[in-house]
């Protein structure tokens, strides 16, 4: 990560790679702890990432103890929201969300974050506006991840998929190395094959 939007109004990064080392608009950005955005635009060196707290992200979660959809969705205020939950569903504060795998840019089963807050949404009734806490800690990134592809694949280890690409994101690289390495595995609609994870480590700096 080499900088930062700094603003309120716009929340972005951006790392020191571009489409010179494959990266490409709308592949998703993550790190070993969750989900942190996707490529909004990608240069020849460097790349603007949209954090999922910026109000024009979208991503398809899951509240995993209800097995709820959901639309996770950027905001104004500190945290993003989970949209589309009928009001009289049983949400609990604590509760883990998970990507969907329906967006097309996240893999299923990567954790999302969890539920901070939720109470009635007075502009979309009947349904809640449930605040959550992301797993990764947006105002802190060094490093992060770029998944490179997403192949098409029917399966039922949808779970041990997300714990191995947890485990191979987990492990240490040198600054700025390129690692290709394949992952199969599955979903309900699709399946992640890591072919590529580009880790990225600099000084963090805010960018006027």
């Amino acid at each position: 990560v080499i900088g930062t939007s700094g603003t309120e109004l716009s929340r972005v990064i951006y790392i020191d790679r571009g489409n010179r080392d494959g990266i490409q608009p709308g592949m998703a950005v993550i790190t070993p702890d969750g989900i942190v955005g996707k490529i909004a635009r990608a240069d020849r060196s460097t790349s603007q990432v949209l954090l999922i707290s910026d109000p024009q992200s979208g991503a398809g979660v899951l509240l995993e103890r209800l097995h709820l959809n959901g639309i996770l969705k950027g905001s104004n205020g500190r945290y993003p929201e989970v949209q589309n939950v009928m009001s009289d569903e049983k949400i609990q504060v604590g509760d883990r969300v998970i990507t969907t795998g329906g967006d097309r840019v996240f893999p299923r089963g990567l954790p999302v974050g969890t539920v901070e807050s939720f109470s009635p949404d007075r502009d979309r009734d009947p349904f809640l506006n449930i605040k959550v806490k992301p797993a990764a800690d947006l105002g802190k990134l060094e490093e992060v991840l770029v998944i490179t592809e997403m192949v098409e694949k029917s399966s039922t280890q949808t779970a041990e998929t997300a714990s191995a690409a947890m485990r191979l994101l987990s492990t240490s690289r040198p600054c700025g190395v390129a690692r290709t390495r394949s992952l199969s595995g599955s979903s309900n609609c699709c399946s992640l094959r890591i072919a590529r994870l580009l880790r990225f480590s600099a000084t963090l700096q805010r960018c006027s």
